[in-house]
């Protein structure tokens, strides 16, 4: 795009600011998902902007001082970035959580899942709640919020995501014991519980032969070692170590890749695990959840 404006009127009506970025955006991202990201950065970066826009009918003028990161953000985005890198937060389950280049990007069907996963563990005593490869701690927070009398623990190999994840503990002052390990090249901490009542990870699942198939702004930015793996590998250092470390009647739920279903559900046979798979609304197989 070079260094010409994006936007190019030095001032600009609300109408004329959606009219030219939509403009933009449209040849890359359609007009269904142009108009979603008009509307989510709007609110970034003024969020009373649909206020003015009802009492102007579009005709409030879009503050000048905004027009340079409003520029910088239609060149990342242009530059297939994902939103929440550009917007440094996204929205989970009511939380809105930091997350920046080099941290993964929790996704709505993970949101979906957890909130699932809340529901069906509502009325269940749970005392320990481990997260393996927590990223910026969204499935930990979520679950620690709605179990308050649980005490949840979680691993991350990635330095920038751990403190992701501590900064956004702190921001809703939710415990979480945190340790940075390479989980199944390290033990835990030897202070922390032996069984667990409850072990969740959205771990890498997508196979390296599907790498070509993935969105071209998950290749160019996202981390690939939260992304991508060998087989089935990370999965089965999961359940080999739920099938030793859970409690009587406790619960591994791990997010999956569709096409690995069949082996996923032998390896769990042969780990004496009992194991059911959960779909997503859109049908697809989504989470594997297994018990002693």
């Amino acid at each position: 795009m070079g260094s010409r404006p994006i936007v190019s009127r030095e001032t600009l009506t609300l109408i004329q600011l959606r009219e030219e970025t939509l403009e933009a955006l449209i040849p890359l991202y359609g007009p269904a998902e142009s108009q979603a990201l008009f509307r989510q950065l709007l609110s970034h970066f003024w969020p009373n902007w649909q206020i003015e826009w009802l009492i102007s009918r579009g005709e409030a003028l879009f503050p000048p001082y905004l027009k340079p990161d409003w520029q910088a953000a239609l060149r990342r985005l242009l530059a297939h970035e994902p939103l929440a890198y550009i917007t440094s937060e996204v929205e989970f389950l009511g939380l809105s959580l930091a997350v920046r280049p080099g941290v993964f990007i929790p996704r709505p069907e993970t949101e979906a899942w957890v909130h699932g996963l809340i529901q069906a563990f509502s009325s269940t005593p749970l005392r320990y709640i481990l997260d393996i490869g927590t990223g910026s701690g969204a499935i930990a927070l979520a679950l620690a919020r709605a179990f308050p009398q649980a005490e949840v623990y979680a691993v991350e190999k990635s330095p920038i995501a751990a403190e992701t994840a501590r900064e956004n503990a702190q921001r809703y002052h939710l415990p979480l014991h945190l340790a940075l390990i390479p989980f199944g090249e390290a033990p835990l901490p030897s202070s922390w519980p032996q069984k667990w009542d409850l072990i969740v990870s959205n771990p890498p699942y997508i196979p390296y032969a599907a790498y070509p198939e993935t969105e071209l702004r998950v290749r160019l930015h996202e981390p690939p070692e939260a992304l991508f793996c060998r087989d089935i590998e990370p999965t089965a250092k999961i359940l080999d170590f739920a099938s030793k470390n859970l409690n009587a009647n406790a619960r591994c739920v791990v997010e999956i890749f569709p096409k690995m279903v069949k082996k996923l559900i032998s390896l769990c046979h042969d780990l004496g695990l009992i194991a059911q798979i959960h779909k997503d609304l859109s049908g697809r197989p989504r989470t594997l959840w297994v018990q002693r």
